[in-house]
């Protein structure tokens, strides 16, 4: 497995995703959910292929991260997508902040997002997407939120996602510190 610093010294692989993410832009979106970081322009979009999940409840949209004028994209599935509706309800009703993480993946671990907290009112995301058939890659970034932004997102992933099915509780304690609180968290690209 090879990792490197997104911005440099990757950039046949930084095409490569550029023309993974081709395909997915000739299939008409009906929904769009994004999440925007404060700090920077990287943004995470997911958008519905579909309107319904199909007959066995699995529903597929398109995960995009764009930074630095650079983009990663990914169909991901997963079943129960109201229960990230009930994520992002979590996170909102926890605006305070909390110890530890918060975490919720897709069922093939296309998209991962772990959300930790301090108490100054910023919520850090850490996504990760990966493909699930070849050629197999991931990629991982952050998104910096502020806790005035999370009953919207909450809103915005509930339109999204539709209404939670059961509830979850997404709260893991940490024993140990979260890659998001080292002092700079870097953007990687990690191909096999």
């Amino acid at each position: 497995m090879f990792s490197a610093p997104f911005a440099g010294g990757v950039e046949s692989s930084v095409i490569s995703l550029q023309l993974l993410s081709i395909k997915f832009h000739s299939l008409a979106a009906t929904k769009i959910f994004v999440l925007k970081d404060v700090e920077s322009d990287a943004e995470l979009s997911l958008s519905y292929f579909q309107e319904i999940p199909d007959s066995e409840g699995l529903f597929t949209c398109r995960a995009a991260f764009r930074c630095l004028g650079a983009e990663a994209a990914c169909e991901i599935e997963d079943y129960e997508a109201g229960n990230w509706s009930a994520y992002f309800e979590e996170i909102a009703a926890n605006w305070k902040g909390w110890s530890g993480e918060m975490c919720s993946r897709t069922y093939q671990d296309s998209l991962s997002i772990t959300a930790t907290a301090d108490h100054f009112g910023h919520i850090s995301l850490a996504v990760a997407l990966r493909t699930a058939v070849p050629p197999v890659w991931a990629f991982e970034a952050s998104i910096t939120l502020e806790s005035g932004q999370l009953n919207a997102i909450a809103s915005q992933a509930k339109a999204f996602f539709g209404e939670p099915r059961r509830y979850t509780n997404h709260l893991v304690e940490a024993s140990k510190p979260s890659i998001l609180q080292a002092e700079a968290p870097e953007t990687r690209l990690i191909l096999p």
